[in-house]
């Protein structure tokens, strides 16, 4: 399920979902289940630390069930001989998750719950009744532990070991005969194959639906719950995605708000005969290649009426223009005479013109005065 789905919330808020370890739950989680990581922020180590926690609340559950049935232990040698090896191996499960082997202890605990509860049912002393077919059902447990702290695939799989067992055992091993109580010799199991509407196997089959049954509920359940985690965290991270884009979008108005301010300045100040480029922008900014391309246009227009004005003030008519205009300051400084504009010659025809027409004026103002 881990591998599904990475996410990265805000470890803070990952560490608030969770109950602190406070009082005797507490004590009991900080004695047999490992630290919990300064970094719980992906779905990886936070399904490592449920795992270890449940497989302690699981180690706790069974020691309660052992205290519930010590009279069973004291009546019978093999629960005593199973109820005794079961606190060595509980021991051995707590150890291991306290020390971080959450995969070994949870596996450990399984096989060795399946494993105790069928040694007892084949070590029962004088064979097999019908009170130890109450102790068939309690291979539901291990079937249940499998899917919650294993792998959800692992039940069915644990499920199908105990059927198997189960039809063999209920099979092969010899019916005890009871006596006492006016009974001699008393198999309880074959009278009630025996009876009317009754056979081999509707004698065993309700405890291979109800382990049958557990194996799919099992299965279903820790199905359930992966699934739900992953809607959510999948939520969580849809979430975050959303508000990164709103932030980049909003971050993105305001950029392109700035460029277009820019931008018009620059076309006014353009429009004005003036250059005013861009603000420059760092290579990973969006608009780039954009003040980029146009600053290198504004300093092309910029060369080229640097160059125009350089062309005007070059040109042929600028320059005759400055020697007629020079020959007129003289004739009006008194220092040339008037008739120095007959003399004036031009390649420009306009200003030759201009200076016959002059000249012209000049004459017929003297004859009118």
């Amino acid at each position: 399920m881990a591998k599904e789905l990475q996410t990265f919330p805000d470890p803070e808020v990952t560490k608030s979902i969770w109950l602190a370890r406070k009082g005797l739950v507490g004590w009991w989680l900080n004695l047999t289940s490992a630290p919990r990581p300064a970094d719980m922020s992906s779905l990886a180590a936070r399904e490592r630390v449920r795992r270890a926690e449940f497989t302690s609340f699981a180690i706790l559950g069974i020691f309660g069930f052992l205290f519930l049935i010590i009279s069973n232990s004291l009546s019978d040698p093999s629960t005593l001989q199973s109820a005794s090896l079961t606190v060595v191996a509980l021991i051995l499960c707590a150890v291991a998750n306290r020390m971080n082997k959450v995969r070994f202890a949870s596996v450990f605990l399984v096989c060795f719950i399946v494993v105790v509860i069928a040694y007892s049912i084949v070590t029962a002393r004088g064979g097999l009744r019908l009170v130890w077919f109450t102790t068939y059902d309690l291979f539901c447990i291990p079937i249940f532990f499998s899917a919650l702290i294993i792998h959800r695939n692992v039940a069915p799989l644990v499920a199908l070991v105990c059927i198997t067992f189960v039809l063999l055992d209920y099979a092969l091993a010899p019916h005890a005969l009871l006596n006492g109580s006016g009974a001699h010799n008393f198999d309880e199991l074959l009278y009630e194959i025996n009876q009317p509407f009754f056979n081999w196997w509707a004698l065993i089959n309700r405890n291979v639906a109800v382990i049958a049954f557990s194996g799919f509920l099992g299965w279903l359940a820790a199905y359930s719950f992966e699934k739900a985690l992953i809607w959510a965290e999948q939520a969580q991270y849809e979430s975050k995605v959303a508000q990164a884009i709103a932030a980049y979008k909003e971050t993105t108005t305001e950029e392109f708000a700035r460029f277009l301010n820019e931008l018009i300045e620059a076309f006014v100040e353009q429009a004005n005969g003036r250059v005013k480029l861009l603000e420059t922008r760092p290579a990973g900014d969006p608009f780039y290649h954009a003040v980029f391309l146009l600053n290198e246009r504004l300093r092309s227009f910029e060369r080229l009426q640097q160059q125009r004005y350089s062309w005007i003030s070059e040109s042929p008519l600028m320059h005759e223009t400055r020697k007629f205009s020079f020959l007129l300051t003289l004739i009006v400084k008194g220092k040339v005479p008037i008739k120095a504009l007959d003399s004036f010659q031009s390649d420009i025809p306009l200003l030759q013109e201009m200076a016959l027409t002059i000249t012209s004026l000049l004459s017929l103002t003297k004859k009118i005065s």
